[in-house]
């Protein structure tokens, strides 16, 4: 799918209301037609549109939680790390577990 500029495409669509509207006061069913038309191919550009974009969203989404748990993992060795230096990984060990515990 071409990507086209929203704002032209939105002044575009504008335009073709204003056009229909012509049409129908004086009665040009030829003119009427062709903006019809236009709004149609239209109305399937934004369709396109937006379940490429419901895609792309879905995708991210799965990136997010797959960040946020390597995050998390990373974080946990950490403190893991950090406790283990200082002597007190016993004393935390069940702190830590339930703190990064999946959700």
């Amino acid at each position: 799918m071409k990507r086209l500029d929203v704002k032209k495409v939105n002044k575009s669509s504008k335009m073709i209301w204003g056009l229909i509207q012509e049409a129908l006061k004086a009665k040009n069913f030829a003119l009427l037609e062709k903006n019809l038309e236009r709004l149609y191919l239209m109305n399937e550009y934004y369709c396109q549109l937006l379940t490429n974009q419901e895609s792309e969203l879905r995708v991210l989404q799965y990136e997010e939680r797959h960040l946020n748990s390597v995050i998390s993992e990373y974080e946990k060795k950490e403190i893991e790390d950090i406790c283990k230096r200082n002597g007190n990984y016993q004393t935390f060990k069940n702190q830590i577990d339930e703190l990064f515990k999946e959700k």
